[in-house]
């Protein structure tokens, strides 16, 4: 909290008497503000004496020295980025984050996955947000997500919500700020040539009913060949599904031959996904795998949390232990 002991500059300060007069609460006693701050938690204590010059000189300083927990910071943090609108809190680095940053915090730009192994790109220390990231394997979800853009699309979105009908179809203008953080974590048809074929895959990210959603299709194409027409398994190019769901990679040809799989459900969280096969005349068998996420409303809901492995364990682990001690105390 380093940046909020540093002095401001007395460049552009108006004068005492007028600063002090912006502040709702300047009509009041000194002691019943006081008295009021009592009963206030730390953050709010803090953000109140940020209102005034006044306040700021009487007790800023014993306030701040009662901040001692991390949770107590990034409760602060959160109340100051409701009046930043271009920033966000973040409860892993305990500090504010600027949407013009947000590429900094995605693992792919201090990590590449080679041969699944995390090798390392850049110099520069990853943040903390990326390394909690990274434990929950979002890059799974995509290469070019990440929970802090996660929370910052979603601001974006709220800060841009219609307040009438008429102003609805601004909402999806392609020159407003979450759209393009949406275009810039989308993929268009990206093709990769394999040894035994080739493989097409596309995503994209849309917010729908103020939830994030993600879909992602992965097609995979042999090449017509005859030695490869006649194998006997069919690898399916996209296995990871969510972390409760992976589809069996090897498939026999004979068996996915005008097979196609109706769209199923994971039971732990909001994914959804559907396999088809079928025979290309170019290209002989060929698979496409679509899977749909809902993400929720930011990466502080519960839906979220059931997509990452480490945020679903601990949810897991407190509801087990809620209703543990809901049948002791029955």
């Amino acid at each position: 909290m380093e940046l909020l002991r540093s002095p401001c500059s007395q460049s552009n300060d108006r004068p005492e008497s007028e600063a002090f007069q912006f502040s709702i609460l300047h009509k009041l006693p000194l002691e019943i503000i006081m008295c009021i701050m009592e009963f206030l938690p730390s953050e709010s204590t803090i953000a109140l004496s940020l209102t005034c010059k006044h306040y700021l000189r009487c007790f800023f300083e014993q306030c701040l020295a009662k901040m001692l927990s991390s949770t107590d910071k990034v409760a602060l943090l959160e109340l100051l980025a409701i009046d930043l609108r271009d920033q966000i809190a973040c409860s892993a680095c305990v500090r504010l984050h600027k949407f013009e940053n947000v590429r900094r915090y995605r693992d792919s730009t201090y990590y590449s996955d080679v041969s699944l192994n995390l090798q390392r790109l850049a110099i520069a220390q990853e943040p903390a947000c990326v390394n909690r990231d990274i434990q929950n394997q979002v890059s799974k979800i995509s290469g070019n997500f990440s929970s802090t853009a996660f929370k910052m699309v979603m601001k974006m979105y709220r800060q841009q919500a219609p307040t009438s009908i008429s102003d609805l179809p601004k909402i999806y203008r392609l020159d407003s700020d979450h759209y393009s953080l949406l275009q810039s974590m989308s993929r268009e048809a990206n093709t990769t040539k394999m040894h035994s074929g080739i493989s097409i895959d596309a995503e994209d990210f849309i917010i729908h009913q103020g939830r994030l959603m993600h879909r992602l299709q992965v097609v995979y194409l042999y090449r017509k060949k005859p030695d490869l027409i006649r194998l006997p398994y069919f690898c399916v190019p996209y296995s990871h599904i969510c972390h409760h769901v992976y589809l069996q990679r090897g498939l026999r040809t004979r068996e996915m031959e005008s097979k196609v799989t109706q769209r199923s459900q994971c039971q732990s969280c909001r994914t959804e996904y559907s396999v088809s096969f079928m025979n290309s005349e170019m290209y002989g068998p060929c698979a496409v795998v679509n899977r749909w996420k809902d993400l929720g409303t930011g990466p502080e809901d519960g839906i979220w949390e059931a997509h990452c492995p480490i945020l679903g364990r601990t949810q897991e682990a407190v509801r087990s232990l809620e209703s543990r001690r809901r049948f002791q105390q029955s």
